[in-house]
């Protein structure tokens, strides 16, 4: 804010008990050649975070909170579907039917099924969306992934599985009749 003698702005001293804000404004004194400062007013009862949020908007460096400017996403992730679903498979205990260990092949399997569901698309394509979708952090692969690493190998585990997998399915949901 200019006025007719130079520039208003904010001072903050902290140098006593509580915090104060000045209202300057400091000017070119032409006969003295020195700057000058004419005081305006105190500003006392405000924390140091508050006085410095003033002084920011004296510096018109505030945005204002109606602006379009106000709040952006810079980037955002999927979580709600890929964590329902994932709960869901892991409450059939799909993991554990996949192979009764904890590796990584049977994670990137899981995230790969669950992509499946939730995106359009092949078996390999999750590995694409790992910068929109929490899917890969919640199956607990925390780089990115690479489609040979997390797709081509864990399916050519998975194909190696296929006939210990469909064993476990028959027992796990026909009975046989007497």
């Amino acid at each position: 804010m200019l006025t007719k003698n130079g520039n208003l702005h904010l001072e903050i001293q902290t140098s006593r008990e509580s915090p104060v804000g000045i209202l300057r404004t400091t000017f070119w004194d032409k006969e003295t050649k020195k700057f000058r400062h004419t005081q305006h007013r105190r500003i006392t009862g405000c924390s140091v975070k508050q006085l410095k949020i003033l002084q920011l908007s004296f510096r018109e460096k505030v945005i204002p909170a109606n602006d379009s400017k106000a709040l952006a996403i810079r980037s955002s992730k999927e979580l709600g579907a890929s964590q329902s679903i994932l709960k869901l498979a892991k409450d059939l205990r799909l993991d554990r039917l996949l192979y009764s260990r904890d590796e990584t092949w049977v994670k990137s399997v899981m995230a790969m099924v669950v992509g499946r569901i939730i995106y359009q698309g092949s078996k390999l394509s999750p590995c694409n969306l790992s910068e929109q979708t929490c899917l890969w952090a919640l199956c607990g692969v925390d780089e990115k992934p690479c489609v040979e690493k997390h797709s081509y190998d864990p399916l050519d585990r998975l194909l190696k599985r296929q006939n210990a997998i469909q064993k476990k399915l028959v027992a796990r949901h026909l009975q046989s009749d007497p």
